[in-house]
């Protein structure tokens, strides 16, 4: 007897059936003792039922009452498993019956209704087994507290919960990857080894007859608390805890995989080799089969940054990790490619979203994540403007592209960071930090060999008293590459006659015939000292920098000159360090430009900023910021002039330097700033977050696309 089966599928998770038609059309009930149904994927069995359920609806279209005639089975989380891996598994499930198979493809819109799908219900509190928590404890093992196990449907503990992950040998099949037994009187940690900890895990709750009472899926493992995308969980939080983020985020990510419609995919993931050595994550094969065998993407050595030792280390990866070396090839019509450096991962958001056709097509730079390369620990949450085209010309030529690049059909600017950057926590080393740029390069930026011969910068020091560290700062003057074309310009505020004295000697020694001494005879206002030092000098390029600052790299002035000479660019300055606090040989990070931190909105809505401590974040690049320090800024006079220089009403004379900065990006300007060379300041600490709140209130609020479209945004996420 031929036995055919009546199935549909609930919303939320289960499939039901019932009935049995014999060869000659009578209806008959179905035995108990014969009845097994199995759900299956990839030839592995996923869930089954030995026992028949009763249902009175059954009985009204089957009719017969009282006999058990009808199947429950979950099945949606392994919908949604496959909708996970769509883009090539070509997986369906089946369902088996005794020795039949009836299988339900992907496209079946009973199957694929995904809209109202939630992932992760094992932790609610009515679930038959509520996971508590769930993290890695190392690479592949993930660790899941069980905090209580409680009557299932038809079934009472102890269970059984099984895992599922998908396997590619070479083919998709599905293997079971860890089981543990739980009871409803202990705490549980159970710790399935992942075969891959990027591909969707499968649970089911099995109760002790065999019968599957319980499926959820985790889909994306690596957004779990010490995966390889938790960065991206942290970056995307929305307060709601961690399980409630890990929710939501899932279930959004899902529904974009599973309902993307027609839109544009990506396609090509552009590899930027520049310092790349093969030991980055994306180079192993879990990342590389999770990338070409679960999301179809072809992988390519940008062409203009890896050459043929770049292409080596790639088809190294992809022969270690059974796959077979790519070679360029033209994309798909509609497709999109993503440049990313070495270092980093695509987000599983760049992956999930469907792009739509951007107006013209140009490559666009997107947001980015960092992450602590040896631990994974998220850091920043970074987002850079799709700067003019000479801008990434301006990036150090031996350094990896800073975020990544968007091509082809694309959004003009996707919101969702779309890689996570495992940058080296090393460059917060004195050695790096002092000389991020090795001193045996003579110029960081080549084309400094090309200035205009007509080019001269005024160097403008504001100074009262400090006779000994004003020494210093002509001193490294004097040691610049730059030095023939500079002039000074001090102006003098008060200073004590012996100081006075010192200083105008020390300049004349170290700038014969190029200096001027201006003298300020008013109390402290730094904005107006430093107009009046600027209207005192001459040359093309101004250099503001405060007397206690320190110039230790020679290269120091003529990096910053090769940024600010640009005619898009206001001001450009670099990293500055300071002595640490009872340790005057030892130096720590103190700015690296200045950063929109936040809205304010006690009284007058106004923008608060700050400079935190990034010095890690960027690695040796060009960045730009909202404003850059006054304790060192280097601008051309033609803009200095545009812009009417410093304001010298503001309440706090330290905050002259933001409202500059906000005057020249609403002029359509751009502020830069460099990790590739530092200086060291050894003023007062650091403002981090405490720039004064009534000065600040007096800046003008500027309009938010401006600010956001032409400056750095970071967000601390770790």
């Amino acid at each position: 007897m031929k036995t055919r089966f009546n199935c549909s599928l609930l919303v939320e998770h289960d499939i039901h059936g019932w009935g049995s038609i014999d060869q000659e059309g009578r209806t008959a009930p179905l035995p108990e003792d014969e009845f097994l149904v199995q759900l299956k994927a990839g030839g592995c069995v996923l869930a089954q039922q030995r026992r028949t359920i009763q249902r009175p609806d059954v009985d009204k279209v089957a009719g017969q009452p009282g006999i058990a005639k009808g199947f429950w089975i979950p099945a949606l989380p392994a919908v949604a498993m496959l909708a996970v891996l769509g883009k090539t598994s070509g997986a369906t499930l089946s369902l088996a019956f005794g020795g039949e198979d009836i299988e339900f493809a992907r496209q079946d819109q009973r199957l694929a209704d995904l809209s109202q799908y939630r992932t992760l219900r094992l932790t609610e509190p009515t679930s038959p087994v509520v996971i508590a928590d769930l993290w890695f404890a190392s690479d592949y093992e993930l660790r899941l507290r069980i905090d209580k196990v409680q009557p299932g449907p038809g079934a009472a503990p102890p269970y059984k919960v099984r895992f599922f992950q998908p396997d590619y040998a070479p083919g998709l099949r599905f293997a079971q990857v860890g089981e543990a037994d739980v009871t409803a009187d202990k705490m549980a940690l159970v710790s399935p080894f992942l075969r891959n900890p990027l591909l969707p895990l499968l649970i089911t709750v099995v109760s002790a007859a065999g019968d599957t009472i319980g499926m959820d899926l985790v889909p994306f493992p690596s957004l779990c608390r010490g995966g390889w995308h938790h960065a991206e969980l942290q970056g995307l939080a929305t307060s709601r805890g961690y399980l409630g983020d890990l929710r939501l985020i899932s279930d959004t990510l899902v529904r974009e995989m599973a309902l993307g419609g027609n839109r544009a995919p990506l396609q090509t993931l552009r590899l930027d080799m520049r310092g790349a050595t093969g030991a980055e994550r994306l180079f192993s094969a879990v990342a590389l089969q999770w990338l070409v065998l679960a999301q179809g993407l072809r992988l390519e050595v940008a062409a203009d940054a890896g050459g043929p030792d770049g292409q080596a280390i790639l088809d190294l990866g992809l022969t270690a990790a059974g796959l077979a070396p790519q070679r360029k090839a033209p994309r798909a019509r509609g497709g999109s490619s993503l440049r990313i450096a070495a270092d980093s991962l695509p987000t599983i958001a760049a992956l999930a979203l469907r792009f739509e056709a951007a107006r013209n097509g140009a490559p666009v730079a997107c947001n980015f994540l960092t992450a602590d390369a040896a631990t994974g620990v998220p850091r920043w949450h970074v987002s850079i403007p799709a700067g003019p085209s000479w801008l990434e010309a301006l990036q150090p030529p031996q350094v990896a592209v800073l975020s990544p690049v968007l091509s082809g059909k694309g959004r003009a600017r996707p919101a969702a960071a779309m890689a996570v950057r495992f940058m080296d926590e090393s460059f917060k080393s004195e050695e790096t930090r002092i000389l991020p740029v090795a001193p045996d390069r003579p110029r960081i930026f080549p084309g400094m060999a090309e200035l205009d011969p007509r080019t001269t910068l005024s160097v403008v020091v504001s100074v009262r008293n400090g006779a000994p560290a004003f020494r210093d700062l002509i001193a490294s003057l004097a040691s610049q590459t730059l030095a023939d074309r500079l002039d000074l310009t001090v102006v003098n505020n008060r200073s004590y006659p012996g100081h006075r004295a010192a200083m105008q000697q020390g300049a004349a020694e170290a700038f014969p015939g190029r200096f001027r001494f201006v003298d300020h005879d008013q109390p402290f206002n730094l904005a107006a000292q430093i107009n009046l030092g600027v209207e005192a000098s001459s040359g093309s390029h101004l250099c503001l920098v405060d007397s206690d600052v320190i110039l230790h790299d020679p290269r120091c002035l003529e990096t910053l000159l090769a940024l600010a000479r640009n005619d898009g660019v206001a001001t450009a300055s670099c990293m500055l360090l300071e002595a640490r606090a009872g340790k005057p040989d030892s130096v720590k990070f103190r700015s690296a430009g200045i950063f929109p931190a936040g809205l304010a909105f006690g009284g007058p809505t106004r923008v608060t900023y700050a400079e935190p401590d990034c010095g890690a974040v960027f690695g040796p690049a060009v960045y730009p910021v909202a404003a850059n320090s006054l304790a060192l800024s280097l601008v051309r006079r033609d803009h200095w002039t545009s812009l009417r220089g410093l304001d010298d009403s503001l309440l706090a004379s330290e905050s002259g330097d933001i409202d500059f900065g906000i005057r020249a990006m609403a002029k359509g300007l751009v502020n830069l700033c460099t990790t590739t060379v530092s200086a060291f300041h050894a003023g007062r600490a650091s403002r981090g977050m405490g720039f004064d709140v009534l000065a600040s209130g007096q800046i003008a609020v500027p309009d938010l696309a401006t600010l956001l479209g032409r400056c750095t945004v970071l967000r601390r996420i770790g």
